[in-house]
């Protein structure tokens, strides 16, 4: 009898004790429709949790990280990419958690080393948004691979990310310069820039310019497209035969001075329901490939096909002189 009275002691203070309650900052890339969802999903499982969350490109996200570094104001990232994260793992920035499910993410997508730095939510890669009305009228062949971009006929017709600001800009560089070469992807560009009427700060905007018939094609990714298709965009995606570049959008913990632990367990908390079934759902009908494995299907395994081999830490170390020498040749 005492056994039992213990025990049921035991179960009424683990159902009676008070839930997480914490509030945190955090730095988002994720695009706002998408983000709403996640919000509301994160809310829903941890009530007591308050977020403020930040909203921004990958590129002023990791920016301003940096400028904080002494004093890290966020918690935590989500949806950054791995371009971003690899850039505040080299600043100290990112405090090692191995997130609850961690061990269910698909291993292509899992943070080096023993301790994972992030969690990874998705993947995406790159793609064409064509408006095919737009294409019609101006009597605009479908492009087969990255060269046919550079024909003239698409002179003023492209609209194309900003690596210096978005993560998607950066992936599809890094996918031309491993898919090319150095030398022959700096000619690529050069060529294609002949075509492009404008660099966007956002790796959505050229597909959402594409959707409004602002321009024919716009160079971005699937994930950004699915919202538009559903809501009657006349658009078409097109992915180059000749591969494209990818990265993957993750969460990650900020090492910082913490006023009491409840801030740094509700961090922990963002990353168990980044590698959740809840997250990976909710990625996928957003239109990217979740990291869980057990959303593989033919659609994903399809999406992945078209990846090319990413080298991302040479990329990574790369990164600086890349940017410097794109901002030399294309920034106006």
């Amino acid at each position: 009898m005492k056994r039992f009275l213990l025990l049921h002691c035991f179960l009424f203070f683990l159902c009676s004790s008070p839930a997480l309650s914490a509030e945190i900052l955090v730095y988002t890339a994720v695009e706002p429709d998408i983000l709403n969802h996640y919000k509301a999903a994160f809310q829903k499982q941890y009530p007591d949790i308050t977020v403020k969350w930040v909203r921004d490109s990958a590129g002023p996200i990791v920016a301003r990280m940096l400028a904080e570094k002494n004093n890290p104001r966020a918690d935590a990232v989500f949806g950054l990419s791995l371009a971003g994260l690899l850039v505040l793992r080299q600043a100290e920035l990112l405090e090692a958690y191995k997130a609850r499910d961690y061990d269910q993410m698909r291993p292509e997508f899992m943070s080096s080393g023993q301790e994972p730095l992030w969690t990874p939510i998705n993947a995406w890669g790159a793609v064409i948004c064509a408006n095919r009305l737009e294409m019609e009228k101006n009597n605009l062949p479908e492009p087969g691979n990255w060269w046919d971009l550079t024909n003239e006929i698409y002179r003023g017709k492209i609209i194309m990310p900003s690596p210096v600001s978005s993560s998607t800009g950066l992936m599809m560089i890094y996918g031309w310069l491993e898919l090319m070469g150095g030398e022959q992807a700096w000619n690529f560009m050069k060529e294609l820039d002949k075509n492009v009427e404008m660099y966007s700060h956002s790796g959505s905007r050229p597909c959402q310019m594409a959707a409004r018939g602002e321009t024919a094609l716009g160079l971005s990714s699937p994930a950004f497209a699915g919202s538009l298709v559903k809501k009657g965009a006349p658009l078409e995606l097109i992915t180059p035969a000749d591969g494209v570049g990818w990265d993957l959008e993750a969460s990650a913990i900020i090492k910082k001075d913490r006023k009491d632990a409840a801030s740094l367990q509700a961090a922990q908390a963002l990353m168990d329901f980044s590698a959740s079934e809840e997250a990976a759902r909710l990625a996928a009908e957003a239109g990217y490939i979740p990291a869980r494995k057990s959303f593989e299907n033919n659609e994903f395994q399809k999406m992945t096909e078209s990846f090319i081999s990413m080298d991302f830490e040479k990329n990574f170390l790369q990164r600086d002189e890349i940017l410097e020498q794109w901002r030399r040749l294309f920034e106006k």
